[in-house]
């Protein structure tokens, strides 16, 4: 699992990657709670707007799912253009129906309008 360094903490964070299933432990670890993941997006800043009309429209649809328990769109404070998708889901089958054939389908359709490559995380809370 990679490790991912921030202010000399370690966070064990998880890639969620739509072409890897998940392993065995992992699917049976995740069922057991809800699952989080978070999804990094640099825009190309001249197509900023029609990208945010899109995502705008991924939010407010997916937050009214009844399985989604938070849905949220940040912008990082020093770079306007990276965005962040954070989506807490409460089973596993939830965000993958609501991910895979309708938020992932919408954000392809755009993929044009970024600046780089999506970059996404399944982040696992670990006990205090």
């Amino acid at each position: 699992m990679p490790v991912f360094r921030s202010g000399g903490r370690q966070h064990y964070l998880q890639m969620y990657m739509e072409t890897t299933k998940p392993t065995e432990w992992s699917a049976t670890l995740m069922n057991t709670r809800e699952i989080i993941v978070v999804v990094q997006l640099r825009l190309d800043a001249n197509h900023r707007e029609e990208f945010l009309r899109t995502l705008f429209d991924i939010v407010e649809r997916s937050r009214i799912a009844p399985e989604c328990l938070s849905y949220e769109l940040f912008s990082r404070t020093d770079d306007e253009n990276v965005l962040v998708l954070f989506q807490m889901w409460s089973t596993r089958e939830a965000f993958e129906r609501n991910w895979l054939y309708t938020d992932l389908p919408m954000i392809n359709t755009n993929s044009h309008l970024l600046a780089a490559p999506m970059e996404s995380w399944e982040l696992l809370q670990l006990p205090l």
